[in-house]
């Protein structure tokens, strides 16, 4: 069977030849070990290395792209993955750099970010930004004037598109492609967007529903560019549960999620919500009600076990689940090998699509990467 072949099997929750095999995202450094050749294909260094290319100008960050989409691939080919999808980019351009590992976005008197870089933990994350320092009312300033605003939603870039056709190219007919387009929530890292959604409701809904059209046209985009997956969904839940309520992930994501599945389900192809943290609570409405076919990240530590989700949504395809913290990233290869074990008892290898629960992170021993596939490709039930 081909990836592809494999891929849409699993969606069908059908047997295939051997266990689908796929990873969202790999540190670069654990890749690089892993294989041993420098690659660019994912994590907070591949993100501060295209800010810094970025600020560089435009023909730093075009040989960026160029290195980044040829690595994904062959990583990919390499690796012998059923799926394969476009990392995490940095798709904004520094306004400046404020030291080595920090740099500001925006401008002084508009809306700014800044964010930073930690070599040891190979992190690039927000530090800090306007709304955190001006609050939910500056927020609602900002929503009124990008809703009054919106007109027709526009098309994906004509460069992300050429970027996307070159990464499908080199990994070649067989390997099935996920965009990752469709994703919609609310930013669940943001104190002032999750205000938000209790002081000005109206507001939040309506960017909702235009963020909905926007992501709509891109699907459509990205299915006449050859994607047969939609990886998107949004975080939306910790270990202790969703952080909004039920009734407030029925009004402001439901909708939309459906019209998003409905439009995948028209074109042929398969959407997948992925979300760390505890989703019981909301489970029958994102799992079920949505239309979602596939669920990913799925978080084993917080509790999100395979055997319970697959007596609960029989229908659905479940992706990862191999603990990414304490057996891949702190244990053994030993210790990898029991948990992919009993991940693919839970389900039998069907309608299961082996690999983390979220990412390979940078503290993964390289042994341990490799041992999670090598222990999929061979196990039989």
């Amino acid at each position: 069977m081909t990836g592809s072949q494999r891929i849409e099997a699993a969606f069908g929750i059908q047997r295939t030849d051997r266990v689908p095999i796929f990873e969202q995202t790999i540190a670069s450094k654990v890749a690089s070990e892993a294989l041993g050749r420098d690659l660019d294909v994912g994590a907070g260094n591949l993100r501060y290395k295209e800010a810094v290319a970025r600020l560089a100008g435009a023909e730093a960050h075009a040989e960026f792209v160029r290195k980044m989409v040829d690595d994904v691939a062959w990583l990919y080919r390499q690796m012998d993955f059923d799926m394969i999808r476009m990392p995490w980019r940095e798709n904004q351009t520094p306004t400046r750099q404020i030291d080595e590992y920090t740099y500001f976005y925006g401008s002084e008197d508009g809306p700014w970010s800044v964010k930073k870089y930690s070599p040891a933990a190979g992190n690039w994350h927000d530090v800090d930004n306007h709304l955190r320092a001006d609050g939910v009312d500056r927020l609602a300033e900002e929503l009124r004037a990008t809703v009054d605003a919106f007109g027709e939603p526009q098309p994906p870039s004509g460069q992300a598109l050429g970027e996307w056709d070159e990464l499908c190219r080199l990994a070649g007919p067989d390997m099935c492609k996920a965009c990752g387009v469709g994703a919609l929530g609310v930013p669940m890292y943001e104190p002032a967007w999750l205000e938000a959604m209790l002081l000005y409701p109206d507001l939040v809904e309506e960017r909702m529903r235009q963020r909905c059209e926007e992501e709509l046209l891109a699907i459509e985009v990205y299915h006449e560019h050859g994607a047969k997956v939609c990886l998107a969904g949004n975080d939306l839940a910790t270990n202790m549960g969703p952080v909004y309520s039920p009734a407030l992930f029925a009004r402001m994501v439901l909708p939309f999620l459906r019209r998003i599945t409905a439009k995948c389900h028209q074109l042929g192809m398969y959407y997948i919500y992925r979300t760390d943290g505890v989703v019981w609570q909301i489970a029958d409405m994102l799992l079920d009600d949505s239309g979602t076919d596939g669920y990913g990240e799925i978080d084993r530590q917080a509790g999100m076990k395979l055997d319970e989700l697959r007596a609960r949504f029989p229908g659905l395809c479940l992706f990862g689940n191999v603990d990414c913290a304490w057996v891949l990233a702190g244990g053994t290869v030993a210790d990898v090998g029991r948990a992919v074990d009993e991940n693919l008892r839970e389900t039998g290898g069907v309608g299961h699509v082996l690999g983390s629960s979220n990412s390979i992170v940078f503290e993964t021993p390289p042994d341990n990467f490799l041992a999670m596939f090598e222990t999929a490709k061979t196990w039989r039930p």
